[in-house]
């Protein structure tokens, strides 16, 4: 099915590349395509795959009236599809922030701005529902940091689409990728001027000689699960960005609501990201049944409020002998901060919530579904295991009941915050005075008790202080 795999290409400039016969071997076949690019053979090995093409708004053509960065974008993303060839009608074309300087054409901003565009690009597909199994990554024609970069986003975002296939399909399942990169491709100055781009027809050689063979190799294969996420997640977490845009320069500032309004979410997403990161699985469920409309919402407004002030920072300064684009402010970690949690609490509400009520059912899917460190699965395991021990025994009420009770204990008053963030941690959530239960359709519902505090800090609180 189309969207299944991804196959991702970050492309330099086009129009210099050699007409060449790429051969590759992918599944068992090989196959051998004449073309400008490697990506044709990527193609034609892969014709089940959504192909995304990444290229740089410095492609932008100088010679062209350019007012505004929109001009910029469109301009560049002309630019490329002229050498489509083959791809053409198969193809999306991406264009992305980038830096250069040459003598007719001139950008400024932050290299990392690309990195955190290109996430955007490759976690959108989960927004729209596609279960992305595999993902190919094709770095012949990437130049300067875009290979080691679209390397990181491919691996980083393979993780993303593991917990929601998984999900999808009750079962913890992997996302492979695969990288490919070409020979070298080495000529005589003369042959190369002959298979270099035709300029009346840039999809033929400028000569017809035989082309040279180059073999695109498969460099890296590597299987990616939900743990890899947990460990992204917690670079997150220990980061001390807070703001997902912020200036470069004193003439861009941001003011005082917006920065508020932006730092508020981020709060609001490293609460859910530390709920997955350290297994509270009974909370991740109960916030996301309660909670995830409001929270999508708030984090969709936050990224576009970025995304606005992002553009608003782009400058095009246009003369006839230059083009000069700057951008005085840069994406930060909170970017990718609210991109990994509006993804997964996306995930989250279309794959597991199903019931306004949370059900030990919901819990018992994440558990199975969700590759976690060998600790937080034992103890997630355990923890259910005596839940559904006493719902065999009938021993679980039908009416809201907290669940020291039904482990016969008694509740006690929290006096000291540490030892109760120890309890949690070590129950994995799943705390007798902060959970209730009740049976309900041959299963346990269950529910966080919000109102309950400990040296004045509820429990979403003493989540949001975890780690720090």
């Amino acid at each position: 099915m189309r969207g299944e795999i991804l196959a991702v290409a970050p492309w330099g400039d086009p129009a210099g590349w050699t007409y060449t016969r790429y051969r590759l071997k992918a599944g068992g076949k090989t196959v051998e395509v004449e073309s400008f690019t490697g990506l044709a053979a990527v193609a034609k090995a892969y014709p089940e795959a959504r192909i995304l093409i990444v290229a740089a708004d410095t492609l932008a053509d100088p010679a062209f009236t350019l007012t505004g960065y929109e001009d910029v974008i469109d301009s560049a993303r002309r630019y490329v599809k002229n050498y489509l060839c083959q791809l053409q009608g198969k193809a999306e074309v991406h264009i992305l922030p980038g830096v250069i300087a040459q003598k007719h054409r001139v950008f400024r901003g932050k290299p990392t701005d690309y990195y955190y565009k290109l996430l955007d690009t490759l976690i959108k597909p989960a927004w729209e529902g596609e279960t992305v199994k595999a993902i190919v990554l094709d770095l012949t024609h990437g130049i300067n940091y875009m290979p080691s970069t679209a390397l990181k986003a491919v691996e980083e975002v393979a993780a993303l689409h593991a917990l929601a296939a998984s999900l999808k399909h009750s079962k913890a399942e992997t996302v492979k990728v695969e990288v490919y990169n070409s020979d070298p491709i080495i000529l005589p100055a003369d042959e190369r001027k002959k298979l270099a781009r035709n300029r009346q027809y840039p999809c033929k050689p400028a000569a017809s000689i035989e082309p040279p063979t180059a073999t695109i190799h498969l460099i890296m294969a590597r299987r990616y699960t939900t743990l890899d996420l947990i460990s992204n997640i917690d670079s997150l977490i220990n980061t001390a960005e807070k703001t997902p845009v912020k200036p470069t320069s004193r003439e861009c500032t941001i003011g005082r609501d917006e920065k508020q309004e932006l730092d508020e979410a981020v709060d609001e997403a490293l609460k859910l990201l530390k709920m997955l990161r350290y297994g509270l699985i009974p909370q991740l469920v109960y916030y996301t049944a309660k909670y995830a409309a409001k929270l999508l919402e708030k984090l969709k407004q936050a990224y576009n409020t970025t995304e606005k002030l992002w553009h608003e920072g782009i400058t095009v300064k246009k003369t006839p002998e230059k083009l000069e684009v700057t951008r005085c402010r840069q994406l930060t970690e909170a970017y990718k901060t609210i991109l990994y949690t509006y993804t997964i609490a996306k995930i989250l509400e279309e794959e597991l919530i199903d019931t306004t009520t949370p059900t030990l059912n919901q819990a018992e899917k994440l558990r199975e579904t969700l590759r976690h460190t060998a600790i937080i699965e034992s103890i997630q395991s355990r923890e259910i295991s005596k839940l559904k021990k006493k719902l065999k025994a009938n021993l679980i009420p039908t009416e809201w009941t907290p669940l020291a009770t039904v482990y016969q204990m008694q509740q006690q008053e929290c006096k000291d915050k540490s030892i109760l963030t120890r309890d949690l941690l070590a129950h994995g959530g799943w705390h007798t005075d902060i959970i209730e239960v009740k049976k309900q359709d041959n299963t346990v519902a269950f529910k966080v008790k919000e109102e309950y505090k400990c040296q004045n800090r509820n429990i979403w609180q003493i989540i949001e202080e975890l780690g720090t």
